[in-house]
């Protein structure tokens, strides 16, 4: 009791400060919403939308990650909803976070922004953040003929990041820097480097970038951990998505001038995953190209709609990988295979996102297909062994709603299964439901879902209960 007491007085300091004595804004129709160059561009955990008052000529945000998430908004103390601008999933941060107070001069700190330190001359710009995911989770799994009745019940990190980014001489030249320190954020051996990127924006929407960070595939896995509308990504995401790897891509957000209508990005990448030297001459080529008909979509990698804009707005995206030789299970993430032989794999993706009103829509078809054989037969210290690489398709489907006030209702089906007989990838499902409430946008939520796992129908289920508080300075 005291516990709750306790919550209920924080969130009532929170709601009297002066993250939410800002004037509640009205709902703005999208054709009339602020241009991307007006309100802000992207990383995770990089500067606000309307900072680009203070920097009017700082490039346009690139459509993929490392990405900021907007200004916080006081839902708690707000009676017309989410009305700030999003940013997007990746970009340019912009010099200093609107409404930040400053400390020292040349210094300023806001919650939901970080701490930004910027030279007087405005060459320098450095921006530091920090993002905690506590979560306390049960697994069930009833007892069935193959298995005996299981119960796991826990508390966990699940994400702990250090994020640094801005620019150095002029706001084109950006770098981004992530770190993750919680058990999954870590691979074996352990590195704690998620994020090191450097780019460079000759143009507002044209860009080269250089280093680690997200490849430009799946929506899903682009959109930042940070931005979800329940409490994790989904199965297809875990299983078909490409991660980070470490390469050089370009981009270009608004193709022939269409006002962010048509955007691409194309790179080339080590194809082994995080800070990993290719050990042969294979490497993943990856293109995405975006389309969005109804104009500029600035919070199309954001997942719940926090703009609740009158207007529809809809956003197509679609990928297609080469991965020449990889020797992961899943391509860039995933376990090893023992054979040196490694195998040849093609990936293609189809996605969408459409928000109206307070409703959120989000749905992929992602495929993976190895191209001469799914299987490898080898001898590992003189035993022979096939290792199979899992062809499979996979399809997820995530519609939400948010209410005046911060809450939301979501719910989310997952479908994995292998494209022929001779792959090794088994069926899985996924049935979710959840409820969230943004306090202060992504900056501060509580989430919560319940969901269930099976493979068959409903063969091998498992229940799972998750319920995760975030808190992004």
């Amino acid at each position: 009791m005291r516990v709750s007491l306790s919550f209920v007085a924080f969130v009532a300091i929170l709601r009297s400060s002066a993250f939410s004595q800002a004037p509640e804004p009205p709902v703005v129709p999208a054709d009339e919403a602020p241009s991307e160059v007006e309100s802000g561009a992207e990383p995770e955990g990089g500067a606000a939308a309307s900072a680009e008052a203070t920097t009017e000529a700082a490039p346009e945000a690139p459509l993929a990650e490392p990405t900021p998430p907007p200004a916080p908004v006081a839902y708690a103390a707000t009676t017309s909803g989410a009305t700030a601008t999003e940013a997007t999933d990746a970009g340019a941060p912009s010099d200093a976070p609107i409404g930040a107070s400053p400390i020292a001069e040349g210094l300023d700190a806001e919650f939901g922004q970080g701490i930004t330190l910027r030279s007087d001359d405005g060459d320098f710009s450095l921006t530091i953040r920090g993002r905690i995911q506590a979560r306390a989770q049960l697994l069930h799994t009833p007892e069935d003929d193959d298995s005996e009745e299981d119960t796991d019940i826990g508390f966990l990190i699940r994400r702990m990041r250090l994020v640094f980014l801005g620019h150095l001489g002029s706001p084109s030249l950006q770098f981004y820097i992530q770190l993750g320190f919680a058990p999954g954020d870590l691979e074996n051996p352990p590195n704690p480097i998620r994020d090191a990127v450097i780019t460079w924006l000759p143009t507002p929407s044209f860009g080269l970038r250089v280093g680690q960070t997200k490849v430009p595939f799946n929506r899903e896995r682009v959109i930042s951990s940070s931005a979800l509308q329940l409490v994790d990504r989904s199965i297809v995401n875990a299983e078909l998505n490409l991660d980070r790897d470490i390469g050089l891509q370009i981009f270009h957000n608004d193709v022939f001038g269409l006002g962010g209508r048509l955007g691409f990005q194309a790179g080339v990448f080590g194809g082994d995953g995080r800070n990993r030297l290719n050990e042969d001459a294979g490497l993943l080529y990856v293109a995405r190209v975006q389309v969005q008909p109804t104009g500029r979509f600035d919070d199309a990698y954001s997942e719940a709609d926090l703009l609740r804009t009158s207007t529809p707005r809809l956003s197509f995206g679609a990928g297609f990988a080469y991965n020449q030789d990889t020797h992961r299970r899943r391509g860039t993430h995933g376990s090893f295979f023992q054979l040196d032989e490694g195998f040849d794999v093609l990936h293609a993706e189809v996605d969408l996102a459409f928000k109206w009103a307070g409703f959120s829509l989000l749905a992929e078809l992602l495929w993976r297909r190895a191209i001469d054989d799914d299987v490898n037969v080898g001898v590992v210290d003189g035993e022979t062994i096939e290792e199979r690489f899992g062809s499979a398709l996979g399809v997820m489907v995530q519609a939400g709603y948010l209410f005046r006030g911060g809450w939301e209702i979501a719910a989310r089906f997952a479908d994995i299964r292998p494209t022929h007989d001779a792959s090794g990838q088994p069926e899985q499902r996924e049935l979710l439901g959840g409820l969230g409430w943004y306090i202060l946008d992504h900056n501060l939520k509580l989430q919560s879902d319940y969901g269930v796992q099976f493979a068959g129908p409903f063969e091998d289920l498992t229940h799972q209960l998750r319920v995760q508080l975030q808190l992004f300075y």
